[in-house]
């Protein structure tokens, strides 16, 4: 399992860091919040001023089943987890220049299959217009 992180330049305890970050309360609800809001149709605004808060969020997003690291999910009769960056969700931070966001809006707006929007709230929380986002 350890050797999957190698590829993001984690140290082993960073790597701990990590493993610890996919049982913590905050997630755990955020997933409850995002299995609710896959259930009723909706889609999310995830906000954090911390890009290392948004890079955890991104990678339990892309765990093929988030239900085996938070097992209250059962309840869900949706699959959840296996999300993939641009396919599923979108992310707006520093890196993102201010002509594609643009285009990653309209595209969250327009596209059922993408589901949430990562936000770096210092990079792209000022006059995004987000209406089809419910939560």
């Amino acid at each position: 399992m350890k050797s999957e992180f190698y590829n993001y330049g984690l140290t082993d305890q960073e790597f701990e860091s990590l493993h610890k970050a996919k049982t913590s309360p905050k997630l755990i609800i955020l997933a409850h919040i995002i299995a609710m809001a896959l259930q009723n149709g909706d889609k999310l605004l995830i906000y954090s001023k911390d890009l290392k808060t948004l890079d955890i969020v991104e990678t339990f997003l892309g765990e093929s089943d988030w239900k085996k690291h938070v097992s209250s999910l059962a309840f869900s009769e949706i699959k959840l987890g296996g999300w993939k960056k641009n396919k599923n969700y979108f992310r707006i931070d520093g890196s993102v220049d201010s002509g594609r966001r643009g285009d990653l809006v309209d595209r969250f707006s327009s596209d059922k299959n993408i589901r949430a929007f990562l936000i770096s709230s210092l990079a792209g929380g000022i006059g995004i217009n987000l209406v089809s986002s419910c939560v």
